[in-house]
């Protein structure tokens, strides 16, 4: 019997989140931000690089033909404002045809659903929390948003919790689709 490698890719879509890819639940392929463009007039906006986001998934899927994706749906809440929920909307959906057109098969998670697995038995609240899960169940992951993952510069000392989140995706969708290539959760 042949050994297959597992890639699973995660995709936080907000602006500030990210997409990250791990071979066999384990081996970090690709860590980056999602891709944005600042254009710039009176204030910087900020722009998804469809180019970019597109480029990503093309060059995974060009390397790693059995590659799967999961990606964490989006909904408006109220009391957003409709410019946040019309661009959260637009990432998420461009994300979503992006890897449509590159004929990536994926799965929509809700963040409750991926959540509670992930997050069990971690200490803390809101999104430090799950930077302590990612560095615990994903511990070769760089949470740091430098330049290599995309980021502006290599001075930041903040973890990045889009790529937390992005790698903690990556890791449900192992655990959940190929659980024997990993050690189960909470026993890391």
């Amino acid at each position: 019997m042949r050994n297959i490698d597992v890639i699973t890719i995660g995709i936080d879509p907000g602006k500030t989140g990210a997409i990250v890819a791990l071979k066999n639940g384990v081996e970090i392929l690709l860590r980056q931000v999602t891709p944005i463009n600042e254009i710039k007039g009176r204030k910087i906006r900020k722009e998804y690089n469809f180019d970019a986001m597109l480029s990503l998934l093309d060059s995974m899927k060009a390397r790693y033909v059995e590659c799967q994706a999961v990606i964490e749906r989006q909904q408006a809440f109220p009391g957003q404002g409709a410019t946040s929920g019309f661009s959260t909307g637009l990432g998420y959906g461009a994300w979503l045809m992006a890897l449509t057109a590159i004929k990536i098969p994926f799965t929509v998670v809700s963040p409750v659903k991926w959540t509670k697995i992930m997050l069990a038995g971690i200490p803390g609240e809101g999104k430090g929390r799950n930077i302590i899960a990612a560095q615990q169940l994903v511990p070769n992951l760089n949470l740091l948003p430098d330049i290599e993952a995309g980021g502006k510069t290599d001075r930041c000392r903040k973890p990045h919790d889009g790529i937390a989140d992005a790698g903690l995706l990556a890791r449900w969708a192992c655990s959940v689709w190929n659980p024997q290539l990993i050690q189960p959760l909470g026993k890391t």
